[in-house]
């Protein structure tokens, strides 16, 4: 009785605002008799862009505190699958495993290729569905350690890359990241945040050996997916994009969807459409409390709450009275 009088108020709110609205079309007239129901379903044209592409800012640096579990690793070594903790959406595609690589990277689906040797992303250089930390050729000698954590409480996961050093110059480096649960840090299109941060930051492998081999030029830091051919690069053979800030001792990078268009403001069910399943869903919500869906697509007036006030411009949008 509750959901039908926000239904009856929502649009008695609407029909006032709106009394002369455009028409839309949804099929044949339809008698609608208790106690059978209908579903009365109408299709928004309209909608954002590509809802996967990843952005990156800078942001202050904040390691965490605590001590981790050791990851065994040797020389170009990789371990995994090891747990999250959570299920983590990259690219559109989610996973519940990560592999640990010695070389200052991570990856999301087995690989045999330890890539000690860097190349710029997107490209078939490494492994697929990767985070480049610190792609580098390093060693986990003079006291270098891999760790992981995972931090319940803030919902994440932590890998760090500990006092590891570079194979050409021997200098050390530590650095982590942080993959954040996206079922609590939520974003517009569902895909996880990743945190990039460094205590020590010393690129200086220029790639050039004495026996006249490249081994990649300088480190390597961004994302690829599954294909290698979509991807961000912050940093190759030290260089950086006129807007970004250069890394160095004590900073951090966000990697992250929030800069992304939304596909259909309103679509909480995520089917493409934008009807009346979707306004029963956010007065479920408002009803009850239930937050089964991403807050980013049911906060439809942009006001950092969700409450009846979307409810009345869900309905317009079904009605058509926002075209």
């Amino acid at each position: 009785m509750k959901k039908l009088f926000l239904i009856v108020t929502a649009l008695f709110l609407v029909l006032n605002v709106y009394g002369q609205g455009p028409s839309i079309d949804a099929g044949e007239d339809q008698s609608i008799c208790p106690p059978e129901c209908v579903d009365i379903t109408a299709i928004f044209e309209g909608g954002g862009g590509n809802t996967s592409d990843y952005d990156v800012m800078a942001i202050p640096f904040a390691p965490d505190p605590y001590a981790g579990t050791p990851v065994i690793l040797n020389d170009d070594d990789i371990n995994g699958p090891l747990p999250i903790g959570f299920d983590f959406c990259f690219y559109g595609n989610t996973y519940s495993e990560v592999y640990i690589c010695s070389n200052g990277w991570i990856s999301f689906g087995a690989t045999d290729l330890s890539s000690f040797r860097n190349y710029p992303l997107p490209g078939a250089g490494g492994p697929g569905k990767m985070v480049a930390v610190f792609w580098d050729d390093l060693k986990l000698t003079n006291s270098g350690r891999v760790y992981t954590w995972y931090d319940e409480i803030n919902k994440l996961f932590i890998v760090q890359w500990s006092r590891v050093r570079t194979f050409q110059n021997n200098t050390s480096e530590t650095f982590q990241v942080i993959l954040k649960d996206p079922m609590y840090h939520t974003t517009p299109t569902g895909d996880g945040e990743i945190v990039i941060q460094y205590l020590d930051f010393n690129n200086d492998t220029n790639g050039s050996y004495s026996w006249s081999q490249i081994h990649g030029n300088y480190c390597t830091v961004g994302i690829e997916d599954h294909t290698m051919k979509r991807g961000l690069q912050y940093t190759f053979n030290n260089s950086y994009a006129d807007a970004a800030m250069p890394l160095s001792d004590g900073t951090a990078i966000l990697i992250t969807t929030r800069g992304s268009e939304l596909r259909l403001d309103g679509d909480l069910n995520t089917d493409g459409m934008i009807d009346v399943n979707d306004l029963l869903i956010l007065i479920d919500h408002i009803v009850v409390d239930q937050t089964n869906f991403n807050p980013y697509l049911a906060d439809i007036n942009s006001d950092g709450m969700v409450n009846i006030l979307d409810m009345v411009r869900l309905i317009q949008i079904v009605m058509g009275y926002d075209q």
